[in-house]
Formats: C-alpha cells, sequence, structure tokens
C-alpha cells in the first residue's frame, strides 16, 4: 500500500510539472527533475518497505577517519574523551 501511495504521489509531480517543463524545451531541467524525482521516489519506497537504507553520516566519517588519524599523528594531538 506504502509504494502505491507514494507512486501516486510521484505520479502527481509528474503530472503537474513535466508538461510545463517540454513545451517550455527545457531538456537540462528535465533530466534534473527526472533524476532528483526518481532518486526521492526510490529512497521514500525504501523507507517505506523498512529496507535499512544506510545512513549517510557513516559514509562522512568513513571518509574523513583516514584525515582525522593524519592530523593526530602529524601534530600529535590527543582526544579529550580518550584520556
Amino acid at each position: 500500500m506504502v509504494i502505491v501511495a507514494i507512486g501516486a504521489v510521484a505520479a502527481c509531480i509528474c503530472v503537474l510539472e513535466v508538461p510545463r517543463m517540454w513545451r517550455d524545451r527545457q531538456w537540462k531541467e528535465l533530466g534534473l527533475f527526472g533524476f532528483l524525482l526518481a532518486l526521492g521516489t526510490g529512497i521514500s519506497v525504501g523507507l517505506g518497505l523498512d529496507a535499512g537504507l544506510p545512513n549517510p553520516m557513516d559514509w562522512i566519517a568513513m571518509i574523513f577517519r583516514p584525515i582525522d588519524s593524519l592530523v593526530e599523528t602529524t601534530f600529535g594531538l590527543r582526544r579529550v574523551n580518550e584520556g
């Protein structure tokens, strides 16, 4: 039922927005709109089905962890909570 509701909302958004962009020949905007709508719809369906989507903050922490270690070893810094 959740998928049907999300699909109906996405379809309504398309009906409201796509004809104007198509008429005005806004091809780049139409492409970006389609990509973002598909991404948002996919994430919404995943959340609606309790698919266990990953947290983007975990990815950001994974990217910056080596930089944190480099700065820590370079400047001899210790974290306050590590004692």
